[in-house]
């Protein structure tokens, strides 16, 4: 089954569950004489609406993310505080000051708490009962997985065991990499070794894996660095047994996936529905400064023009998300300073606004060094996966610096970023740099990019 008919699928599920609480609301509504719609047409447009509330809500609370990384019982618990904090809000939204302020809880709003009920039964049963359908289509090799071990021995063949035992996680095991070179020419339980660990890119496009599971003795452990290094190219997920955590720290996010002892590595950086705010609200920030501040740069603009006879602004070459080139422009031909001044990063908010960087993010880097700690930092490829941004974690703590090796020395920051980046974070970064602009702390406290 393709991640689009699931979401079809998942789509439908909540529209009819939700517009089951709904109607069934109503009804309990008008079983005790209260006010209910009586035009049909007008009630289904209003149901909707609901709908469309509560869609958004579930959009925002990540409850369309891929169901593979969460068991039912903790898709529930989710539902349920999703639909508490939706029916308080409209409890707030709905308030009366003149009526609810003489009578606190009168039937009519009492009638809200039935309503929780119904949306949290009927949402959490429709999950439910698809994600039950999903789990028997898995069970019986429909819609799986292909998934690579990467061990040869006690560990590799016990994850095998176990990963065979939870069949409603869909893996297809297309067989083992073996970290020995030359690898085994053996198999377990008819799961064959498809090579060593030079192989593994290979095999991983070849095969079309799709996930890639790291289990290694002991004295393997210490290649374990090198193993993300050469899957973190692909487009793979990747996990590995609990006792390789402590090697990977600070590279991964836990996540329990029902009975298998695995934890993601090197997973999204954030969740898409936090993405897709990141970027509304780097739109509209963007839209809202180039517009306002257009008396401002104009004036900038003429001005520079008819002192210098241009318009004072160089053109720099960066490297964005995907390491994609792209160009900026900027008051100085060496772009990263010390300073977040409004009339450096101000001709910026247009890359903001193509898409080019965010408000929030690691600096852009020069392609040449950009391509330089590729080869010499692993797992630098990371620092691809995000945009770069105005404001970031390393300018807020690190010293910034033009040359290469005080860029090194601050990539800590950015890696930490980029771990731990969420809607929260990016608001933190942006108050803490406007109250180091507001009270005149420098370099360690705002950073732009300009």
């Amino acid at each position: 089954m393709s991640k689009h008919i699931q979401h079809v699928l998942l789509f439908v599920t909540d529209f009819v569950s939700i517009q089951l609480a709904f109607y069934s609301w109503a009804w309990v509504r008008r079983s005790v004489g209260h006010f209910v719609e009586p035009d049909p047409q007008q009630f289904f447009i209003n149901s909707c609406i609901i709908f469309a509330f509560w869609f958004m809500g579930f959009v925002f609370w990540g409850l369309y993310h891929s169901w593979h990384a969460q068991s039912r019982i903790d898709e529930v618990i989710s539902i349920l505080k999703v639909v508490t904090i939706g029916i308080l809000f409209i409890f707030l939204l709905t308030f009366d000051l003149a009526t609810d302020v003489e009578e606190p809880l009168p039937a009519s709003r009492a009638l809200v708490m039935s309503y929780w009920f119904l949306m949290f039964s009927s949402v959490s049963v429709g999950r439910m009962l698809l994600r039950t359908f999903q789990r028997t289509l898995l069970e019986s090799g429909i819609g799986e997985r292909k998934a690579l071990i990467v061990g040869w021995g006690e560990k590799a063949h016990m994850l095998f065991d176990e990963v065979r035992h939870f069949p409603a996680q869909g893996y297809s095991l297309i067989g083992f990499i073996d970290p020995n070179d030359p690898p085994a020419k053996d198999s377990y339980r008819g799961c064959p070794v498809v090579g060593s660990l030079q192989d593994l890119a290979q095999v991983i496009e070849q095969h079309e894996i799709d996930e890639v599971l790291i289990a290694m003795d002991e004295h393997h452990h210490e290649m374990l660095m090198d193993i993300l290094f050469l899957c973190s190219s692909q487009n793979v997920r990747i996990k590995i047994t609990p006792s390789l955590y402590d090697i990977a720290a600070g590279q991964v996010h836990t996540h329990q996936i029902y009975g298998l002892p695995l934890i993601d590595v090197l997973s999204d950086p954030m969740p898409s529905w936090q993405y897709s705010i990141k970027r509304l609200v780097d739109i509209m920030v963007a839209a809202t400064v180039l517009v306002l501040s257009a008396p401002v740069w104009l004036a900038m603009l003429f001005r520079l023009h008819k002192k210098h006879g241009r318009f004072g602004w160089h053109r720099i070459a960066r490297v964005g998300r995907g390491f994609r080139r792209f160009e900026l422009f900027s008051r100085h031909k060496d772009d990263i300073g010390s300073t977040f001044a409004f009339r450096d990063v101000l001709p910026q908010f247009f890359n903001v606004l193509r898409g080019d960087l965010s408000l929030v993010g690691p600096r852009p880097e020069r392609a040449d060094f950009a391509e330089t700690l590729q080869t010499e930092v692993k797992l630098y490829h990371r620092r691809g996966a995000v945009r770069p941004g105005l404001i970031g974690w390393a300018q807020l703590k690190g010293d910034g610096g033009h040359s290469l090796e005080k860029i090194k020395r601050t990539l800590q920051y950015d890696f930490f970023y980029i771990e731990n980046m969420s809607l929260r974070m990016d608001l933190k970064i942006l108050l803490v740099a406007a109250y180091a602009k507001l009270f005149g702390q420098k370099a360690r406290s705002g950073s732009g990019v300009a």
